[in-house]
């Protein structure tokens, strides 16, 4: 019994106690939740009791007045003094009227120089133009007058030519006497059949009674060597007229002409060859002329003997003679005889060049 006693007397104080809390608080929570459910809407007028609540009517909420705004007040600005006008300076004022006044002349300038501008501009498009056209047409001219003056210089040359012969005949008339017989003329040393020259021939020109060494050969080497330079040039003209470099004394003009070429030649060269010739040339001193007199030409040593060492027997004198030298032309002839050469004689008047052609006759020798 005692110890069953002492058992319920252990614990019992604490036990009891939590078990009223749970109690209290498990009150609490089931009161506060009752009255959640319970409680009237907000507005709604508390429940007496013991009597019965009669419901009562909210009187209908009538709309708002509408507010009148009153006028907005401005407050008064403090009124402040008029500025002082500002009056600009009169030079400026001046100067900025002069340089607007500048700067419009500057502007209407501008335009008349731009306008001017193009006047010129199309001045100078007429003008290169016409220059186009002028030059086209001198080229014609000129392609035209070297056209004819080759023609006037070809029909210069058969004119000298015919001279020449002329003089020749006249001379030969002058020369031989009207009593001696045919026969007396083979008491000179000239053969008495002339021949065409051919092969290499040596020229002298008389004038003055005086001798010197034409360098044809040399002159017509340059003719070639101008040929070969400018073979562009001749292919693209007709004819081309053009002159050699001074040699000894002695310059030759001359004229390149394209030659037609028959069929055996476009047959042998084939089609499209050009053959470039020279039509015409005539040969003019320059300059200082190494000249003898006959006396120092018939000296040993001379410059003449020397031509003729050079040449050898088998080469053609050709005698240039003008009307003045007839003297030494028979001296020098007779010198000639005497080496066994051949002798061609071409007079020619006074002042007359010397000249030739392919047309033109040849020399013949004695």
């Amino acid at each position: 019994m005692s110890h069953h006693s002492e058992e319920l007397m252990f614990g019992s104080d604490s036990f009891l106690d939590v078990m009223s809390n749970m109690v209290g608080i498990l009150i609490i929570l089931i009161v506060v939740v009752l009255g959640m459910k319970v409680a009237p809407p907000p507005g709604t007028p508390p429940l007496v009791l013991g009597k019965t609540a009669t419901p009562t009517v909210k009187p209908a909420v009538s709309a708002p007045a509408p507010v009148t705004e009153e006028p907005l007040v401005l407050r008064d600005f403090p009124q402040f003094a008029p500025l002082p006008e500002i009056k600009p300076d009169a030079t400026l004022l001046s100067q900025a009227t002069a340089a607007r006044e500048e700067y419009q002349a500057l502007t209407n300038h501008l335009a008349q120089l731009q306008q001017e501008t193009e006047k010129l501009q199309q001045q100078r498009q007429d003008q290169a133009d016409q220059i186009n056209l002028l030059q086209q047409q001198i080229s014609e001219k000129v392609d035209s007058l070297r056209s004819d003056r080759a023609q006037v210089s070809t029909l210069e040359t058969n004119v000298i030519e015919l001279k020449s012969e002329v003089a020749a005949l006249q001379q030969r008339l002058v020369d031989t006497p009207d009593d001696a017989a045919p026969v007396e003329q083979l008491t000179h040393r000239l053969p008495p059949i002339g021949k065409i020259v051919s092969g290499e021939e040596i020229h002298f020109r008389l004038d003055g009674n005086q001798v010197t060494r034409v360098p044809v050969a040399e002159l017509a080497q340059d003719v070639q060597r101008d040929i070969d330079r400018r073979k562009e040039i001749l292919l693209s003209r007709s004819f081309y007229q053009g002159t050699t470099r001074a040699i000894d004394g002695y310059m030759m003009e001359y004229v390149l002409q394209r030659l037609s070429m028959s069929l055996a030649d476009e047959l042998k060269n084939g089609p499209g060859t050009v053959r470039i010739g020279v039509t015409s040339w005539v040969i003019r001193p320059v300059g200082p002329l190494k000249t003898e007199t006959a006396e120092e030409a018939i000296r040993p040593h001379s410059a003449f003997r020397a031509a003729l060492a050079e040449a050898g027997p088998t080469a053609t004198i050709t005698f240039w003679v003008y009307p003045d030298s007839f003297d030494i032309h028979h001296k020098l002839t007779e010198i000639a005889h005497q080496g066994n050469f051949w002798v061609a004689s071409r007079p020619l008047p006074t002042g007359v060049p010397i000249a030739g052609s392919p047309h033109g006759s040849k020399s013949i020798a004695q």
